[in-house]
């Protein structure tokens, strides 16, 4: 979708052509690098310098996250409002809450950038080696913000306007997906048992698993020519034992585990690897 003028405000932000007005840089006219620089921020660490923006649902709390989502709900939004009801002064302001977001995500770090650059600079002044070159000034690059700037409060209007779009017959989870307002599903828990079978003295054998925050497992067994698996018992705490004298007295005997998760009384999910391993006396 290409830039879509909307109050006065430029739409796009993915050009990449660097523009000036009045001799300084415009963020909301093409400074892609801003967003760029973004998306080196570590998982989990505030542009800002201060933790996690608190929020929930389909809105993300990573500040860097948060930018880019703005940005596509800015291009998209007015296209889709449209289809169910929103008007143009309604999509507009939708627009440039996403866009007071973004800018102020971005202006904070690039005060952080220049904060770091400042004191650098200050600590090579003060302290550098005598006859060392000077040290650059440390610059702040200007961003132009949003005209007119919402009011505070844009997250709120953009769930109040997100719930709207939702509650509206015309929407479909393909519209949901184009905007960046569907909820990802959680990451499904491991149905499968991690486990590994120690061999000690006596025919002694230990099943470590991981339990995964489930009630515990079931651990069934096979040993020596059998075929059938053969159901050892219920196991809550890992390791499991299995204590049980060879089928052949004083003999080392191969034996097989299987383990499978248990919900509570139900199993669930499926059965881990095979564990093969030697019981010695």
């Amino acid at each position: 979708m290409g830039t879509k003028q909307q109050t006065g405000v430029r739409v796009s932000l993915r050009e990449g052509r660097g523009r000036r007005r009045n001799g300084s840089r415009s963020y909301w006219e093409g400074d892609h690098r801003l967003l760029e620089n973004l998306q080196l921020e570590k998982a989990g660490e505030d542009p800002a310098g201060g933790g996690t923006m608190p929020t929930a649902d389909i809105i993300p709390s990573q500040y860097a996250e948060l930018a880019a989502w703005a940005e596509l709900l800015a291009l998209k939004f007015p296209e889709y409002g449209e289809r169910v009801g929103f008007t143009h002064p309604e999509t507009d302001a939708v627009v440039r809450d996403c866009q007071a977001i973004t800018y102020g995500v971005v202006i904070a770090r690039e005060f952080r950038i220049a904060m770091q650059a400042a004191t650098a600079f200050r600590d090579s002044l003060l302290h550098g080696p005598p006859g060392t070159p000077a040290s650059r000034l440390p610059e702040v690059a200007p961003i132009t913000p949003p005209d007119p700037m919402p009011a505070p409060g844009a997250i709120a209007r953009l769930r109040a306007a997100i719930q709207r779009l939702k509650a509206h017959p015309g929407y479909s989870r393909a519209m949901g997906e184009g905007l960046g307002i569907v909820a990802p599903p959680p990451p499904p828990g491991p149905d499968q048992p991690v486990c590994e079978a120690v061999s000690g003295d006596n025919f002694e054998i230990r099943v470590y698993y991981k339990k995964a925050r489930r009630t515990g497992v079931i651990v069934e067994g096979q040993r020596g020519s059998e075929t059938e698996w053969v159901l050892l018992g219920v196991d809550h705490y890992s390791p499991y034992t299995d204590t049980r004298p060879p089928l052949v007295p004083g003999q080392p005997e191969v034996r097989r585990y299987r383990l499978r998760y248990l919900d509570r009384d139900t199993p669930t999910g499926e059965y881990s690897n095979v564990l093969v391993i030697t019981a010695h006396p």
